[in-house]
Order: C-alpha cells, then sequence, then structure tokens
C-alpha cells in the first residue's frame, strides 16, 4: 500500500513557508531534540503551530470543492444550473471550510512535514531521512519480508512482471 500524497492544506502551508518559518522558531526556543528517528511533535506543540497558522494568510480549495466548481461551470454551460442552484449553494456552504477544523482533519499529514522540517534543523538532510523512515510502510514491510528467508527467497524467485 503506498502512502497517499499530502492534501490541499499540507501543500498550501508547504508552499507558503510556513512549516519552514515554524521550524526555525521552533530550533530557536528549544536548543535540542531527541534522535530523529524517534521524534515527534506533541498535542502542545502541534496546538501551538496551528494557533500559529491559522493568523497566518492562506486559503485554498480541496478536491472536492474545485470539482463543485467544475460541476458549476458545466450547469451552467449546458443551460442547467437554474435546476439545480438552490442544491449547489446547499453543498457549496457544507463544504465552506473552518482553517481549525481542517488542521485537526489533515493533522497526520501536517505533523509529519512540521516534524521532517523541525528534524532537519537539527540533523540536517540525514535526519530528515531518518526520521521519514520512522512510519514508511514500505520500509516496514521490506524489514518484515528479510526476517522471514523463506518468504524473502520466494520473493526473489518470482519472475518480474
Amino acid at each position: 500500500m503506498e502512502d497517499a500524497p499530502p492534501g490541499k492544506l499540507a501543500i498550501t502551508l508547504y508552499v507558503k513557508g510556513y512549516f519552514f518559518d515554524y521550524a526555525t522558531m521552533y530550533a530557536k526556543k528549544n536548543k535540542t531534540i531527541p534522535p530523529a528517528g524517534q521524534f515527534s511533535i506533541d498535542d502542545n506543540t502541534y496546538k501551538e503551530f496551528a494557533d500559529w497558522v491559522t493568523k497566518k494568510d492562506y486559503t485554498y480549495k480541496s478536491e472536492t470543492e474545485i470539482r463543485l466548481d467544475s460541476l458549476k461551470s458545466a450547469a451552467v454551460r449546458e443551460k442547467y444550473f437554474a435546476d439545480i442552484e438552490s442544491q449547489y449553494k446547499d453543498l457549496a456552504a457544507k463544504l465552506k471550510r473552518d482553517k481549525k477544523q481542517d488542521l485537526e482533519k489533515h493533522r497526520k499529514d501536517i505533523s509529519q512535514i512540521l516534524e521532517s522540517e523541525i528534524v532537519s534543523r537539527y540533523y540536517y538532510m540525514r535526519g530528515r531521512a531518518e526520521h521519514g523512515l520512522k512510519d514508511d510502510a514500505q520500509m516496514d514491510k521490506a524489514l518484515a519480508l528479510l526476517e522471514k528467508p523463506t518468504d524473502y527467497q520466494a520473493q526473489l524467485r518470482r519472475p518480474a512482471n
């Protein structure tokens, strides 16, 4: 199973440089952190980041909102929009996001990127790579396979696709 790419919110925060800026502030306040492979941010640090970033200027559209806009464009173009306008407005209102709620909903993605950025301040690229392996599902699967020599040998004998 492959890791899902980060969502629109995490990408927006990354492009705006907010992970970079916060990691720099974090490093100024904290002399040391645990080893790169063990580091993770706690609830207080995430809350501090969320409070800080909520005050920043950023907007983004979720994939759902982008597709809803596309639906509206098609409906207008095909002259169906008048028939669905009230349902469209209801759906658009339900999809309206709150920055704080989205930061919580996408906490896992955001935490991983933030942790990686913080680790890089202390352990540079090597630490970033080591930290990235901490929750790497493919790495876990490979290590588990290496612990089972018969399965490993069988995998080596399988024809390439």
